[in-house]
């Protein structure tokens, strides 16, 4: 999916959640969300990163990120199939401005 839609991972310049690349990286993560789950009295098996579910509307991803803090862990998306559909847009313009 990242392949097809780069710019659905993409990283915020300043802060926010980032999403990690790194191997190392996105197994600590794994393992942060599982160790969380599991403190939680939940099924490890709720951290794995990946497309979850898809149906014809959208789309439901736990990527592995790392928070504003410096921690790493999982985080939900809900991607609507229409933010990954090319597209296009027409403005109408009359007398100079668009109405």
């Amino acid at each position: 999916m990242k392949q097809e839609h780069p710019g659905l991972f993409a990283n915020p310049t300043i802060g926010g959640i980032q999403i990690v690349e790194k191997p190392s990286d996105m197994e600590a993560a794994e393992q942060t969300g599982a160790e969380h789950l599991l403190a939680k009295g939940l099924t490890s098996q709720w951290a794995r990163l990946g497309l979850l579910y898809e149906n014809e509307a959208f789309r439901v991803v736990r990527d592995p990120v790392r928070f504003p803090g410096g921690r790493l862990g999982i985080y939900f998306r809900i991607l609507m199939k229409e933010q990954m559909m090319p597209g296009s847009v027409v403005l109408a313009v009359y007398q100079e401005r668009v109405i």
